[in-house]
């Protein structure tokens, strides 16, 4: 969830902007401060739980606590499992005891099974939640591993076989494809077949991506 202020003077004043989230899932808050510094691109994160970010009459306390008893319940439903691990805690409050490791595996078999949508928030612009996002991108969805191991071993041995997922322009690359390695090993010497187009495709050039910086590679392995 979304945080606009962690002053709760300016958050009831309504002032508009983004100082950080809340990780309802794992229970942790993140505070992005600016960096004086231009070659820091995610400034200053302060990170801990929101009781410890969030002042006690902080307005936002009390919702974010209700948001993840929603998601429990509403994961809860669609999951029976979960509902026994929940009704087994004896605490006070289950809902808050529920540690972020047992909600995973329900949250992500949910996600591949298209039954729920995971939302997240954030700044491109500033960074701030990306690393989230990218860790729950991991955590949730499919990856070539969940195939059995008969298949797996086949797929890094066999014929080349990528998804082009994206296509965008760089100003200094030109045309760079995105893509994702579902078998075999992709190499600049490899001549692909585009199903879309029914044409050959030769690779010229093969670059890793970090952020705004490329690497250039030899080679992409099963899985990239």
């Amino acid at each position: 969830m979304p945080v606009a202020s962690f002053n709760r003077a300016a958050y009831q004043s309504g002032e508009a902007g983004l100082e950080g989230i809340v990780d309802i899932v794992g229970w942790k808050a993140s505070k992005w401060e600016p960096s004086d510094d231009p070659n820091t691109i995610n400034g200053n994160v302060e990170t801990g739980s929101p009781e410890e970010l969030l002042d006690v009459d902080h307005p936002l306390l009390p919702a974010l606590k209700q948001a993840r008893t929603d998601l429990i319940d509403l994961l809860s439903i669609q999951s029976p499992t979960l509902m026994e691990e929940l009704l087994s805690i004896e605490s006070e409050d289950p809902y808050a005891a529920l540690p972020a490791e047992t909600i995973m595996p329900h949250l992500r078999s949910l996600t591949l099974r298209k039954e729920i949508l995971p939302v997240f928030c954030g700044a491109a612009l500033k960074h701030i939640g990306t690393k989230n996002l990218m860790d729950y991108i991991g955590g949730l969805l499919a990856s070539p591993l969940d195939v059995d191991a008969h298949a797996t071993v086949n797929n890094r041995r066999g014929p080349v076989s990528i998804l082009a997922w994206k296509v965008g322009w760089d100003k200094q690359k030109g045309w760079m494809t995105f893509v994702r390695v579902y078998g075999g090993t992709l190499t600049k010497s490899t001549t692909l077949y585009n199903t879309t187009t029914r044409q050959k495709e030769r690779i010229s050039k093969l670059l890793l991506c970090y952020a705004a910086e490329h690497q250039e590679v030899e080679s992409l392995p099963f899985g990239a």
